[in-house]
């Protein structure tokens, strides 16, 4: 069986997933500060007596927090379930076919990438508003996804990545063997927000 797990953006998912039919899946609130959505989502779905071989977790782009807590997580179950442990970046689990993500990454830039079939055709970025207004423009023929409305992209769908698509990655992706954990995938070098009034 396979258990996948997406928490970087505000509508995180989970899905159990048996010989590729979806068993159960489950949303919960992901992202900024809400990192027990992701260990709650784990124990909706898994039955203490069925055999999960593998665990898939988004590594992002997205929340920082939501990122970190799904990686911690997984790692943790499949660390207590001896189960391989996968990271996929989530913006390859959006939507099947061929599609553009775009997301606001803060302090004015954005990241983009286009996806095709589950492959990175442009591989994460970040991008001024400009550049991906540009960028974009020379692809209207495909849709736009987001995990959130996008003034700068009004015809952007919102959308998040889905657990069983992620779930699909299981087999193609290499092993990350434990103790091994995924690395979330930061566009950005950290950043650290000051506390008002310092």
């Amino acid at each position: 069986m396979i258990l996948a797990l997406d928490s970087s953006t505000e509508s995180g998912s989970a899905a159990l997933l048996e010989a590729g039919h979806l068993l159960r899946e489950v949303t919960f609130a992901g992202g900024r500060n809400k990192g027990g959505g992701a260990a709650a989502a784990l124990e909706d779905l898994a039955v203490s007596g069925e055999l999960i071989d593998v665990v898939v977790v988004g590594t992002g782009p997205g929340s920082y927090n939501g990122i970190r807590s799904a990686v911690a997580v997984a790692w943790g179950f499949a660390k207590a379930r001896s189960a391989n442990l996968h990271g996929v970046s989530s913006l390859l689990a959006i939507a099947p076919g061929e599609y553009l993500a775009a997301g606001d990454a803060r302090q004015g830039q954005f990241y983009f990438a286009h996806v095709r079939d589950g492959k990175f055709v442009v591989e994460p970025t970040l991008l001024t508003p400009g550049a991906l207004k540009e960028v974009v423009t020379g692809h209207l023929d495909l849709p736009i996804y987001s995990p959130a409305p996008l003034d700068l992209l009004p015809g952007a769908v919102v959308a998040s990545p889905r657990a069983t698509l992620l779930a699909g990655f299981a087999t193609t992706e290499v092993d990350q063997p434990l103790p091994g954990i995924p690395l979330p995938l930061y566009l950005k070098p950290p950043h650290i927000t000051k506390p008002r009034g310092t």
